[in-house]
């Protein structure tokens, strides 16, 4: 089942994110924004690495969820910060990390313009996030 299925058959509205996950959603311009904090971070990598992260992550049995910002070609994973010391793992050149404050734009049913797509939707029966060490270690393996 692709993520374009996923999304169809569960359409997102912006109040899911926050009932159903327990995420800081804005609304903004026509589109639903996540604003991370609150154990929630980006880790942005080149849409090439991708899946290769999507892949490895799942290899480990720590899914996560992974959109795609289709104007950037860039693929953001979701991850909780664990406390992660800034310098501690370092990332790659190739990843960005988007901590306090940052938002990304989120799919949700109803919305015109899709600026992002669900690679790996959510799961709101398992909430918990790979830790941004994870994704940091991994990514890194790919530089």
């Amino acid at each position: 089942m692709t993520a374009e299925t996923v999304e169809r058959r569960t359409p997102w509205p912006p109040s899911a994110y926050r009932t159903l996950l327990g995420w800081e959603v804005e609304w903004r311009d026509g589109q639903p924004w996540l604003r991370t904090g609150n154990g929630v971070v980006g880790a942005s990598v080149p849409a090439y690495l991708g899946p290769l992260v999507v892949r490895a992550l799942s290899g480990c049995d720590q899914p996560a969820p992974a959109l795609e910002l289709t104007r950037e070609r860039r693929w953001v994973f979701l991850a909780d910060p664990n406390d992660d010391v800034p310098g501690c793992h370092v990332p790659p050149s190739t990843m960005e990390v988007l901590s306090c404050p940052a938002s990304i734009p989120l799919p949700a049913a109803g919305t015109v313009d899709r600026p992002s797509r669900w690679v790996t939707p959510p799961d709101p029966r398992n909430r918990w996030l790979p830790t941004l060490a994870a994704i940091t270690a991994i990514a890194s393996r790919y530089r």
